[in-house]
C-alpha cells in the first residue's frame, strides 16, 4: 500500500539510502552534475558516486539492470531520482525531494526544463 516505505525497503539494496544523513542527496546530485557523468554508469562509477562498498553497489546495479553483458550500465538519472525519493528518510520534505529531482533533469541548471531535457525524461 501507499506509504508503506519501511516494509518495501526492508532487505532492499536501496535501504541504505534511507538512513543517509541530511544533505547527502543534494551532495549526490551536485557530484553527478559537477563531474558530468554519462547517463549510463557502471559499477565503479556507482561506487564512486554513492560511496557504497563494492558488494552494496553491486546489489544496486543488479537491481537496476537486467543486462548480463559487461560493462553493466545503470541509468544514472533513474538511480539518482530513486535515491532522492527514498534518501534521508524523515529529513527531506516532499518539496525538497521534488526540487532535487527537478535539478537532476535540469542539465544546464537554468531552472527551466528545455524541450531537449524533457525528451530525455
Amino acid at each position: 500500500p501507499m506509504g508503506a516505505t519501511n516494509s518495501q525497503l526492508h532487505g532492499s539494496p536501496f535501504e541504505i539510502f534511507a538512513s543517509w544523513p541530511e544533505g547527502s542527496c543534494a551532495s549526490l546530485v551536485k557530484e553527478y552534475k559537477d563531474n558530468d557523468y554519462d547517463f549510463g554508469i557502471d559499477l565503479p562509477t556507482v561506487e564512486a558516486l554513492t560511496g557504497l562498498d563494492t558488494a552494496s553497489a553491486e546489489a544496486v546495479v543488479n537491481a537496476l539492470t537486467r543486462s548480463t553483458s559487461e560493462p553493466r550500465l545503470v541509468n544514472a538519472l533513474s538511480l539518482l531520482a530513486g535515491i532522492c525519493l527514498i534518501g534521508e528518510r524523515g529529513l527531506l520534505s516532499h518539496t525538497a525531494r521534488a526540487s532535487l529531482i527537478y535539478d537532476i533533469f535540469d542539465f544546464d541548471s537554468r531552472k527551466d526544463i528545455s524541450q531537449d531535457e524533457m525528451t530525455i525524461l
